[in-house]
């Protein structure tokens, strides 16, 4: 059975630091498990690996797909279920900011078919909630009344399947590998700070210009892979004529990072901490060579 050390936390955590250490100290390959890192017309915004990195240690999912194709959870269950039944016994890094994306293959979502192309008119994230609060009181639960995409989710599974969410969560079959789990953690001020400075590097490096090479798409505002947050924000700047509103992207951002952390903290069973700051990263290391050798 396959092994995978699953390496999560939330964004500009060093969680690709990481799993490059990882991968070159125990020999594996990385699954990128980012929404969008796949897309090989995106870069400045979403924080890649490097063309170094990527020359270093194979990576999956990078840059496989056009933002025209279609890449979602159910793509990605299906792609690493192909994977592993072609590579039976062979371990990976899994790494990435999508968490819903690690859940869907530590419990195996049963991913029936959806609409994913529903739509809810005018209604404000606050009726959207409201709304799956009526269907499936149980599910509205377990989400963020401002998470939009989430909320949105779940009613299209609902009224795609005539079936409750929170129901159909019961039934996912089981994990079809081993795993271990290892969240990087920072002090919430540092990460701030991390983002803070990251963003300004996303823009020095050009996301403007990437975005108007992009929007000669007459399509591009129906890309997926144009979700990822900061890609609207450039996109409104150069349609306005104004300049990029920084500290918006880097709010956003923020509050990505909080989500992030409380799925972590409520969905996962974490089996390792890694902290930079604590230099633990020989403790690390030890564990995953443990766990490997079982």
């Amino acid at each position: 059975m396959n092994k995978m050390i699953i390496i999560v936390g939330p964004t500009a955590s060093g969680k690709s630091d990481l799993a490059m250490i990882l991968a070159k100290e125990l020999n594996l390959e990385i699954i990128n498990a980012d929404a969008f890192q796949i897309y090989r017309e995106i870069n400045a915004g979403i924080n890649k690996p490097t063309s170094q990195d990527l020359k270093e240690v194979k990576h999956h999912f990078i840059n496989n797909k056009s933002i025209n194709d279609e890449w979602n959870i159910k793509e990605f269950q299906k792609e690493i279920n192909l994977l592993i039944e072609n590579n039976p016994n062979k371990n990976y890094i899994i790494c990435g900011g999508s968490n819903l994306y690690i859940d869907s293959i530590i419990k195996n979502y049963d991913l029936k078919e959806i609409d994913r192309n529903m739509e809810f008119g005018n209604m404000s994230t606050v009726q959207l909630w409201n709304k799956l609060n009526e269907l499936d009181p149980e599910e509205a639960k377990k989400i963020n009344i401002n998470n939009e995409k989430r909320i949105k989710q779940a009613l299209r599974i609902i009224l795609s399947l005539k079936q409750l969410k929170s129901e159909k969560d019961k039934k996912n079959k089981g994990c079809i590998f081993k795993y271990i789990i290892i969240s990087v953690h920072v002090e919430r001020n540092k990460l701030y700070e991390k983002i803070n400075n990251r963003t300004i590097d996303m823009i020095n490096m050009n996301w403007k210009g990437e975005v108007e090479d992009l929007i000669q798409d007459s399509n591009y505002k129906n890309n997926n892979a144009l979700k990822a947050i900061g890609y609207n924000d450039v996109y409104e700047a150069i349609i306005s004529n104004t300049n990029i509103n920084v500290e918006k992207i880097q709010q956003k951002t923020r509050n990505y990072a909080k989500r992030q952390i409380t799925w972590i903290r409520n969905k996962f069973n974490v089996d390792i901490i890694y902290d930079k700051e604590k230099n633990n990263l020989n403790e690390v290391i030890k564990k995953c060579k443990d766990f490997l050798n079982e």
